[in-house]
């Protein structure tokens, strides 16, 4: 376990807030790694350190990487991938060195951007650092620059250095840009035409304020943090293919969301209609008596269960999608509450014949003839 010295106990409620889905694996993992780490004053550039000399970048894996990969990727897979390698690509990195700093108390956060070089804007591949919320004010990391370099043969040559440690955000964005304008971390954001066009100026804040934006941010539901965060994309320009990738991925993310949604509304209705028909089976088995049904409570209950598993085929009829184990699922949805709908109108069939028999003969209607 790290030790106490270094937790940082002033938000280590963070921890408890942002990371409460940890597996058991994955803790354990974690405090594992942190238990190793030879700490110096600074724990943050004790955790960089360990994670930019530890890691390997791996050449392979970056040859076959397509950019949709590096936008979209696991974070909890990578994490526990990364210890278990100590290789990988720009978002293992950033991915471990995020978890760790977590798991120690801290506000972290993996970012995904392009990145600039000297003369021009890299738009082939996304790029992966993180940003950290210190006792001094928020930086920004990249601990796979750290690590080392590539050479002209795609080897990895280890370098470690100190460049991209706890980098100033008027810095970071001269090399490096995230998709979201919040991660700037900059009052206000630069648009992405005017890095495009190397300028770098930034005018006077008009009631925009990052952190406030980032702790809005954090305790929205996961659909309207989406929405959030691509309506401040589109705000500040797509101006370049990854961002326009980044954008669908967003907009594919939060179509899924609405239908999962709406399947869960469907669900949960037809499950509420299932239950009532139970309830009302029970009560037929028993002969309407134990407890005693009255002759209302009775055309009441089967007008509610028509109307309810009407609904429900009303509103499966309104999702729409195109994805293939989505169309297969809403196949099934269809056939259960077809068969739910057929045995709530046989069932309204017998309850109309049961209620038009004079009451000292209706027991005649459980028994088949």
């Amino acid at each position: 376990m790290i030790p106490l010295r270094h937790i940082n106990r002033f938000i280590y409620a963070f921890v408890l807030l942002m990371c409460p889905l940890l597996s058991t694996a994955q803790t354990a993992e974690l405090d594992s790694v942190l238990s190793i780490i030879k700490y110096k004053s600074d724990t943050i550039r004790s955790i960089f350190d360990y994670v930019a000399d530890e890691i390997q970048y791996d050449t392979e894996k970056a040859q076959m990487l397509r950019p949709s990969y590096q936008l979209n990727w696991s974070s909890k897979s990578i994490v526990l991938e990364t210890i278990r390698r100590h290789k990988g690509v720009c978002e293992h990195y950033a991915e471990l060195f995020n978890a760790l700093l977590r798991r120690a108390g801290y506000e972290s956060y993996t970012v995904s951007g392009y990145v600039r070089g000297p003369t021009k804007i890299n738009d082939k591949l996304a790029h992966a650092w993180n940003a950290v919320r210190t006792s001094r004010g928020w930086y920004l990391y990249d601990p796979t620059w750290s690590s080392g370099t590539v050479d002209g043969n795609f080897q990895f040559v280890k370098d470690l250095n100190n460049t991209w440690y706890q980098v100033p955000p008027q810095e970071f964005i001269l090399t490096h840009i995230p998709f979201d304008p919040i991660w700037q971390l900059l009052n206000p954001p630069l648009s992405n035409h005017q890095i495009k066009a190397n300028d770098f100026s930034r005018g006077k804040s008009v009631n925009y304020n990052f952190q406030d934006s980032i702790t809005t941010d954090i305790s929205k539901p996961e659909k309207l943090a989406l929405i959030s965060r691509l309506t401040r994309i589109q705000s500040v320009g797509v101006t370049n293919k990854l961002i326009e990738q980044y954008a669908k991925i967003l907009e594919r993310n939060i179509s899924y969301s609405t239908l999962s949604e709406n399947l869960k509304l469907v669900n949960s209705s037809l499950s509420s209609v299932i239950i009532q028909y139970n309830i009302y089976i029970t009560a037929k088995n028993k002969q309407f008596r134990k407890p005693q049904w009255s002759d209302p409570q009775l055309s009441t209950t089967m007008d509610l269960l028509k109307t309810n598993v009407r609904g429900c085929a009303a509103l499966l009829e309104t999702i729409k999608t195109q994805e293939p184990d989505a169309i297969r699922y809403l196949a099934e949805l269809k056939t259960k509450i077809s068969e739910t709908e057929k045995s709530i109108s046989h069932e309204d069939e017998f309850v109309n014949k049961y209620l038009s028999t004079k009451k000292p003969f209706r027991l005649s209607n459980f028994y088949k003839r």
